[in-house]
């Protein structure tokens, strides 16, 4: 057999896995050839595989010295001293492999793994894009260039390259679960920069590909909660919690999405349930604060927040809650140190800023403000965090007097704002008028007597920046009077009984039902109070709902001049959506539909409803207060004419306004503005008459 014969016999024994046939194969052409490079370079291969590096360094060096420029034998002798973790040497082999032979794939991944090895991993990723330039289909550089792609921080890419490696190798097991994991991270990276589609998707798919883990179901839940999807977000947490009943993280997740939902009570079990299970969870220390601050327990959640701020005194969303907390309970100081230890830690915060400036604490001398103006200035800014930014500005220059850099603020704030959020003021329009069309005088005449007749509850109504926090700030200071402030409650029993569509084919004993479910839910707030305020604004809505359902229920209807209230909207940034609020014209149009609407209910409800004003009330208190409880049935009683001393919390945007005595510059001060209020006068059912 001539040596070709022999050497290609040699090899195919080699690489079926019969070692001792390929040696003698390999033997026999060295003996007659002793030079002969090939045989060199295989056995030296051989001798690697079977344990002998010593030999195979012998044999293969012998090869590269016989033939320089010989690549392969370079790339085999870098394996040997890989396989050796003489990286130094390694890398020295497979440069000259490539040197001899650039086209040489598995020199170029080789040499990339080694890089990496030394924590090189940029030159790993760049000697595996390399290999794939020669080969496209080379399964390992695809697996390789994912690895390196993931430690970069690179998780998209890398899912990519895992997908390229098992569409070249569909049973490659360490790719599948890599795969899983960058998915994972897509997720998660996706989930911080808030592309929650994205995260769901790479979440759903690690699911399929990946075991059943806590961490993905509760980051998926994440995902959908802020997609909007609460029902499928819930289904992810449980199952979360199916895989680690005591995962604290998903019981932290469920209590964020129940006070989503206007449970509170709900949310701190499961708050407790996580705490329980991690005492020092600061993030669920944090909501069960929150939590806390939402059922009125303001000394338990600053407890809460403290506790937080022992775990990690650092802990930025604790200082600036604890910030909320003293600010509603008109501890104005300690809120002050607690925003500003929020701009210590991130000097860029625009809700810091804001809520400083809302209490007219902006440092003076101007140099706050020129902060924030900068920060105004770079072009990477979320439009939220320009919203916070140019609000906080916007009262800056207001309180300073310059009413035009002030309402150029506004506008710039109003419309980052806006564009946070999808809104079609025709939804409003039509919502308004089947409202309208329900809720009919003889609608009223057949279930006159239905209903739950406690005469507890007070709802003050308007539009929000109405006064409605100023007059239950007056009634709460009354001794016979709990004000519970913004509930969600009424809300919360429209939705679930279709308001308006359904309430026509209601039945007596389903208005009772209703009106038992909501004195439950107050007394809950309110205790055995005799009387109990709900100042949601927007009840407005729901008057016909609650005059059926509630009928010996009183209400009042805050009035105030259209300019003053839709600037005055138009000036706060809103915890809630009031997505009307952020356009001057989308803001007139929605100040014509609650008028007319608000007409409506005049002329329908049994009853009527009580109207007060703004101007008048801050004009002659001592009268308006006096008209206002003789129509509630209640004594009089000094105390409302001090309400500013009330010790209780408020949580509306008016928590400072309320702590002062009675004052009147907010009647005509949108009068400075005027020259700018076109749009809106525009969009209001009339014009202001100029007196």
């Amino acid at each position: 057999m001539d040596l070709t014969a022999l050497l290609q016999t040699a090899l195919q024994s080699h690489q079926g896995g019969d070692f001792i046939a390929a040696r003698a194969g390999y033997d026999a052409v060295l003996q007659q050839d002793p030079d002969n490079i090939n045989a060199l370079h295989l056995l030296g291969v051989l001798e690697n595989q079977t344990g002998n590096p010593t030999a195979a360094i012998q044999l293969i060096g012998r090869a590269v010295e016989l033939l320089p420029a010989f690549g392969e034998a370079h790339n085999s002798l870098g394996n040997v001293y890989k396989d050796q973790e003489n990286w130094a040497a390694a890398t020295e082999c497979y440069d000259r492999a490539i040197a001899a032979d650039p086209d040489l794939a598995g020199a170029h991944l080789n040499r990339g793994l080694v890089a990496r090895q030394a924590g090189d991993t940029q030159t790993a990723l760049a000697h595996y894009d390399n290999a794939l330039a020669i080969d496209p289909n080379f399964v390992a550089a695809h697996f390789n260039r994912g690895n390196a792609l993931m430690e970069l921080g690179r998780a998209a890419e890398a899912v990519a390259a895992y997908r390229e490696t098992l569409a070249g190798d569909a049973d490659f097991p360490e790719a599948r679960g890599n795969l899983a994991g960058a998915l994972r991270e897509v997720g998660n990276q996706n989930l911080e920069a808030g592309q929650w589609q994205a995260a769901a998707t790479a979440y759903e798919e690690a699911l399929e590909i990946g075991p059943d883990s806590r961490a993905v179901r509760n980051n998926l839940g994440n995902a959908l909660r802020n997609l909007g999807q609460t029902e499928n977000a819930i289904e992810q947490f449980g199952k979360a919690l199916v895989v680690d009943p005591d995962y604290a993280a998903a019981h932290n997740s469920l209590g964020n999405i129940l006070e989503d939902l206007g449970q509170p009570q709900r949310a701190i079990e499961s708050y407790q349930r996580a705490l329980a299970a991690t005492p020092d969870f600061t993030a669920a220390l944090n909501n069960m604060g929150n939590a806390l601050r939402a059922i009125d327990q303001a000394d338990a959640a600053i407890e809460h927040y403290a506790r937080a701020l022992v775990v990690d005194p650092d802990f930025l969303d604790a200082h600036f809650n604890l910030g909320h907390a003293h600010k509603e309970a008109g501890a104005f100081t300690e809120a002050e140190a607690c925003y500003r230890r929020v701009l210590e830690l991130a000097p860029d915060h625009g809700g810091a800023y804001r809520h400083l400036a809302s209490m007219n604490a902006l440092p003076e001398g101007g140099e706050a403000l020129g902060v924030i103006l900068e920060l105004l200035g770079r072009d990477n800014l979320a439009d939220m965090e320009r919203a916070e930014l140019a609000f906080a500005a916007g009262k800056a220059f207001d309180d300073a007097g310059d009413a035009e850099r002030s309402f150029d603020m506004y506008l710039a704030g109003n419309a980052a704002k806006r564009r946070t959020f999808a809104y079609d003021p025709a939804d409003d329009a039509a919502l308004f008028q089947r409202i309208q069309s329900v809720f009919t005088s003889s609608l009223f005449d057949g279930g006159a007597n239905s209903g739950d007749d406690d005469p507890a509850p007070i709802f003050i109504v308007g539009m929000p920046r109405s006064g409605t926090s100023l007059v239950e700030q007056i009634l709460a200071s009354h001794p016979h009077v709990h004000g519970a402030g913004e509930l969600m409650v009424m809300t919360e029993i429209a939705g679930d009984c279709g308001h308006p569509d359904t309430v026509a084919g209601f039945a007596a004993d389903d208005l009772q039902r209703l009106g038992a479910r909501y004195i439950t839910r107050v007394r809950g707030h309110a205790g055995d109070a005799p009387r109990i305020t709900d100042k949601m604004p927007h009840n407005f809505l729901y008057l016909g709902l609650i005059r059926l359902i509630l009928p010996s229920a009183r209400i009042i209807h805050c009035t105030r001049a259209p300019e003053a209230t839709c600037l005055s909207l138009f000036k706060t940034l809103f915890t809630d959506r009031l997505d009307f609020a952020y356009d001057l014209r989308e803001l007139g149009a929605y100040w014509g539909l609650y008028a007319n609407l608000m007409a409506h209910w005049q002329s329908v409800l049994p009853g009527g409803l009580f109207e007060i004003s703004y101007e008048a009330l801050v004009t002659d208190q001592r009268t308006e207060t006096q008209r206002l409880l003789k129509y509630l049935d209640l004594p009089w009683d000094d105390a409302c004419l001090s309400f500013h001393r009330s010790a209780r919390r408020v949580t509306t945007a008016s928590n400072v306004q309320v702590r002062r005595p009675m004052y009147a510059d907010a009647v005509d001060g949108w009068r400075k503005y005027e020259r700018l209020l076109g749009p809106l006068f525009e969009a209001l059912p009339s014009a202001p008459d100029g007196s």
